[in-house]
């Protein structure tokens, strides 16, 4: 086993953006495939009035559950249509990318066993998250009926528990994704002892690769909020009227802020990508 170093793996994803600009560039454009899909399907199965509905019952001073009820109700079939879809389309684009951050693989998409894992190591996580905040509510309630004085303290600690749960188990599964495209299987065992020892390098690989990506993100913001703002005020409008505009300028405006957001999460996705990818080099292939 290779020494695990997290500054560069934290620097992974931004070698893969560097070198492989036109993948980026793909990864891109398969997020806004998924965003108009998202988009399309919302048009199609959502019920005329039924977003409306919602927004009116949660915007009252008291929430009308009735109506928020007969909202949710309409607005259940097109959402789990769209968390399906969504749910294989990510996995699908990021087991892509990680079969580039890993293997060095051309940037394409595949619909195969893979993806499939992705999908359900998604799912898995996501009960895996739900169970240990249910088992971590009930010993926090418990704690603070028999705490007394320190109830503060433990209610401060529960509050920081909903962070810290999800990002357990974000980082010791971490290597799931690698694991899979690799070795194509879905083991969760695997990928937890593999990241046994590591939680800390692993987290500030992770953290030190998200503030980079922050830096990046910002930067593209202000340029792109720079071009809008020079772009209205040689039209003569103002920043402020753009939440009033319709007809084909707003449709540019948010196409091109979509394409600049699709951008942000593919460079994201990559960041984290290679962290995962990099740990999974040395710590379970020993290079």
């Amino acid at each position: 086993m290779t020494q695990f170093s997290a500054s560069e793996a934290a620097f992974e994803g931004f070698r893969i953006t560097r070198e492989r600009p036109g993948a980026v560039l793909f990864w891109t454009g398969c997020f806004v495939a998924i965003w108009f899909v998202a988009s399309l399907l919302s048009v199609v199965f959502i019920p005329e009035g039924a977003a409306a509905e919602l927004q009116d019952a949660v915007s009252k001073p008291q929430i009308d559950m009735t109506a928020l009820s007969a909202a949710m109700g309409k607005l259940g079939p097109a959402a789990v249509i769209s968390w399906i879809i969504g749910a294989v389309a990510t996995a699908v684009v990021s087991a892509s990318i990680l079969r580039t951050a890993l293997l060095h693989e051309p940037a394409r998409l595949r619909l195969g066993p893979d993806e499939g894992r992705m999908v359900a190591a998604s799912f898995g996580l996501t009960l895996i998250n739900i169970a240990a905040a249910f088992l971590a509510g009930i010993v926090f309630t418990v704690l603070l009926v028999v705490a007394g004085a320190l109830a503060p303290i433990v209610a401060f600690v529960a509050n920081l528990s909903g962070f810290a749960i999800p990002m357990l188990v974000f980082v010791r599964f971490g290597l799931l994704g690698p694991d899979i495209v690799a070795r194509h299987r879905l083991d969760f065992r695997a990928a937890w002892t593999a990241a046994r020892g590591r939680f800390w390098p692993m987290l500030g690989a992770y953290a030190l690769a998200v503030c980079l990506f922050a830096i990046v993100a910002i930067l593209i913001g202000v340029i792109f909020l720079a071009l809008v703002t020079a772009v209205l005020l040689g039209t003569g409008h103002q920043l402020s009227e753009l939440k009033g505009f319709t007809g084909p300028g707003f449709l540019a405006y948010a196409v091109t802020a979509q394409l600049v957001l699709s951008l942000l999460l593919a460079l994201f996705s990559v960041t984290i990508a290679g962290v995962s990818a990099s740990a999974y080099r040395s710590l379970v292939e020993g290079r």
